[in-house]
């Protein structure tokens, strides 16, 4: 057999249902294929970048592992944003490329790139594959890397001499991995770190927050921690990507934490002397400063990664492994009761004064559209039902404050990376992976326009996704930035002239609508809703609106700006 039809048949073998790729000359050997192993679903995307922004929204809402793939050269250069975004997200992500044939590695022959050396930094591990026999090993054991432990992406380098020459086939085995361990729940050591976490909780004068992360939802630990929250009656927050993982407007939730968090949130971190992470790394949009942040406080970090534990933060308290298996330990254990009443007096002082779904002001009948009102509107016409996918910029931060989610593996978006670009093939990737929900994308005008040629790729597939722009004729974050740190120099951060967006779209043969006026935005997107395949609805926003809170770079949670420093 081919080592191209080896490949292709590992991979379904594997139960890969769908890649997101585009051929080139070296990887031509492998999708000569993709015909006879029909189970296999090729789609085929305009930029490999999309690709695999595409493969990491599906793995998102799936829990598996997605799939991208590129020739050699520039096409393996433009998915190391993919890469490395599900690298610092953890998204479960197998990479393939091709390479040129094994006699031209190292003579800079046409399209060549070391791929291995330039992906190293940003994956779980690489795998250069040479001989057409090791093609089906190397695949298998790197899906398994991908999805295993605390996921991330793979790499798979094959030169085309392999894809084009012919091996004995034989069923894929996961390959020895010496140094590589995932960590096994001790019952025993989970018991031991209860008993310390019982003692630090009754001590006097306690204020805990749990924290909430992206590796409650990879778990699929999210009933548990909800069981285990009410029970210990904590305050919980979550992070970007913790978004979803806790009931969103649960009466003991206080909405996101970090640079562009609820006030409350921010409030009971900063004012908290236990903090109790679950899934999460403490990164920078956290914490804040780090020294303010950490000072006062004990933590105790639920993780299943050890190069975690004491990387931002020193936890007085691990919980070491799978989140899931380590809170149905400690649901099975006797709990002290514990009184915050005192605690949650303060808290709910706070709520009072700030509402965490309070809009930031009234939409008026005329004038200006709010980001702020009409994700809200979005809300109110999906009631938190649907997956939400968002590209990089202040509507990802008005989408993560005023969208409620109701449904874990429903919001999507690029945290540790954060590309511009990533929401509308993400968007895509999600609905592929979940074709009967609802999948919003929801864009900046300047992070549409990065990938915005995947309007080919939805026409094409007749893919089911609502694309929402938000033109505020600016890159808005960069602009809100610009406006509060750098004497209002907005240098290179308002567009001179954007494309007419909705039409745009039906050069693509996407349906398009414009919303001029806040009066248009509810029919506008009923009529979303309500259509099949892709459609398009380009939304003038106001370019003078803030996100608020906002916590400014370097500075403690305690410091954050809460309204408009410009309205008096």
């Amino acid at each position: 057999m081919k080592g191209g039809e080896i490949a292709v048949r590992t991979l379904a073998s594997l139960g890969v249902d769908t890649i997101f790729g585009m051929p080139g000359g070296a990887i031509l050997p492998l999708y000569d294929y993709f015909k006879k192993y029909r189970s296999v679903r090729h789609i085929l995307i305009r930029h490999e970048q999309a690709g695999s922004f595409a493969a990491d929204g599906y793995a998102r809402v799936t829990g598996k592992v997605g799939v991208c793939m590129a020739t050699s050269g520039p096409g393996a250069t433009n998915l190391i944003t993919g890469i490395a975004g599900a690298m610092m997200d953890s998204v479960p992500l197998l990479a393939i490329t091709a390479q040129v044939h094994s006699e031209a590695v190292g003579s800079d022959a046409f399209q060549e790139v070391d791929s291995i050396g330039v992906t190293i930094p940003v994956v779980k591990h690489s795998f250069f594959v040479q001989r057409p026999e090791d093609i089906a090993d190397a695949l298998v054991t790197a899906h398994y890397i991908a999805g295993s432990g605390r996921p991330g992406p793979v790499h798979v380098d094959i030169t085309k001499d392999a894809l084009a020459g012919a091996a004995r086939w034989r069923k894929g085995k996961v390959l020895p991995l010496p140094g590589y361990r995932i960590p096994r729940v001790q019952k025993s050591a989970v018991r031991a770190a209860n008993r310390k976490l019982a003692d630090m909780l009754s001590q006097p004068d306690i204020r805990p927050v749990l924290i909430v992360g992206h590796g409650v939802e990879i778990s699929g630990a999210e009933q548990e921690v909800v069981l285990w929250a009410e029970r210990m009656g904590i305050p919980v927050v979550n992070t970007l990507l913790g978004t979803g993982s806790f009931p969103n407007g649960h009466s003991q939730w206080l909405g996101p934490v970090g640079m562009h968090g609820t006030a409350v949130a921010n409030k009971a971190v900063s004012g908290s002397n236990v903090i109790i992470g679950m899934g999460m790394r403490f990164d920078d949009r956290v914490t804040g400063d780090l020294v303010s942040f950490t000072k006062g406080k004990s933590f105790v970090h639920f993780e299943i990664d050890p190069s975690e534990i004491g990387k931002n933060v020193d936890p007085d308290i691990v919980f070491l492994g799978d989140i899931k298996e380590v809170l149905q330990i400690l649901l099975k254990e006797k709990e002290r009761q514990y009184q915050w009443n005192e605690w949650w007096n303060t808290i709910r002082q706070w709520q009072e004064k700030y509402p965490p779904f309070s809009l930031p002001r009234k939409q008026k009948r005329t004038g200006a559209i709010s980001s702020a009102w009409a994700i809200d509107t979005l809300f109110q016409i999906t009631q938190g039902k649907d997956i939400v996918v968002s590209d990089v910029g202040r509507h990802q931060m008005w989408l993560m404050r005023y969208y409620r989610f109701r449904r874990s593996r429903s919001h999507v978006s690029h945290g540790g990376l954060g590309s511009m670009g990533f929401g509308f093939p993400a968007a895509l990737g999600a609905k592929i992976g979940v074709p009967r929900r609802t999948v919003w994308a929801v864009c900046g005008d300047g992070s549409f326009q990065m990938n915005m040629q995947e309007l080919a790729t939805a026409a094409e597939n007749n893919i089911d996704v609502n694309i929402l722009v938000f033109n505020d004729g600016s890159l808005g974050m960069v602009r809100q930035w610009q406006e509060l740190f750098y004497r209002n120099n907005r240098a290179a951060s308002v567009f001179a002239g954007n494309p007419d967006f909705a039409a745009l779209a039906g050069a693509f043969g996407v349906p398009g609508k414009k919303v001029k006026k806040p009066s248009d935005l509810e029919p506008a997107l009923r009529w979303a809703q309500k259509k099949k395949g892709p459609c398009l609805v380009e939304i003038a926003v106001d370019p003078n609106e803030h996100v608020y809170p906002m916590v400014p770079a370097g500075k403690g949670l305690h410091q954050q700006i809460i309204t408009d420093p410009r309205i008096k």
